[in-house]
């Protein structure tokens, strides 16, 4: 046996979970590799690879994947959530959203893969699909839920997301849109020289700092010890990397 040759292109990620018995399997632009009958497969998506993740936590991943307009075959937006089947050994679809019928989904165009992620955002079920993209030009970051692919919410943010900045899912407001915890999770997002929380029930960007430059939400974690997690943001510049930690659960 040999190594599985599948297509990468650009920035975009290779992804590795279980998302069936038989073993792991990697995600690239728009295949899956993996190892089935004694050699390695590949599978062709029909569309993106969003993200992998285990939406559902049967200890199995499935696959969010995306086309715009004019790709692979897609006359509009269109999501998908993939989950192997064994019976036909390939992937079956959970559900898929079509952007057209949606309302306020009219026209959406998504943006690229770093602007996909899973978070909790309705308290129930399976984990749901956020991403950024825009509509007559506006932007957005958009909820899905996980179990049906509904839109769940419209977030907005005060610009459009940082072209190569990945948004954070995080709980880090409350429902009464100040510092804290809610069960419910936000998302940490970065425009070009500032850092935001966008939350559910709140028509605008909450907790904004701005930056001095534009750079990305890179890791988070409790480094003092006090239950709130500090989110290290890197800061890009052509002259000297620079890097700044904020407690966005206390406001500073």
């Amino acid at each position: 046996s040999g190594p599985v040759e599948v297509p990468t292109q650009g920035d975009s990620a290779w992804r590795a979970a279980a998302v069936s018995a038989s073993g792991p399997w990697v995600t690239t632009v728009d295949h899956v590799a993996f190892w089935e009958d004694g050699g390695p497969q590949s599978l062709e998506l029909g569309g993106l690879a969003g993200f992998i993740q285990d939406l559902d936590g049967d200890g199995l991943a499935e696959i969010v994947s995306y086309a715009n307009a004019g790709d692979e075959d897609a006359e509009q937006l269109r999501i998908r959530v993939h989950e192997w089947d064994d019976v036909s050994s390939n992937f079956a679809i959970r559900w898929e959203l079509l952007a057209d019928s949606v309302p306020g989904l009219v026209g959406a165009r998504a943006r690229n893969d770093v602007h996909f992620a899973p978070g909790n955002f309705d308290g129930t079920g399976a984990l749901d699909v956020a991403f950024s993209g825009s509509v007559d030009g506006v932007h957005h970051v958009f909820i899905l839920d996980g179990d049906t692919g509904a839109l769940d919410a419209t977030l907005n943010p005060s610009g459009s997301s940082a072209s190569l900045s990945t948004f954070r899912p995080a709980d880090v407001v409350g429902a009464d849109g100040l510092p804290g915890t809610d069960g419910i999770d936000d998302i940490l997002h970065l425009t070009t020289g500032r850092l935001e929380v966008l939350s559910q029930g709140h028509d605008v960007s909450l907790l904004r700092q701005d930056l001095s430059l534009f750079g990305s939400v890179s890791a988070w974690a409790d480094l003092d010890g006090d239950g709130a997690d500090e989110f290290f943001v890197s800061v890009l510049s052509t002259l000297v990397p620079e890097g700044q930690t904020f407690t966005m659960a206390s406001g500073a």
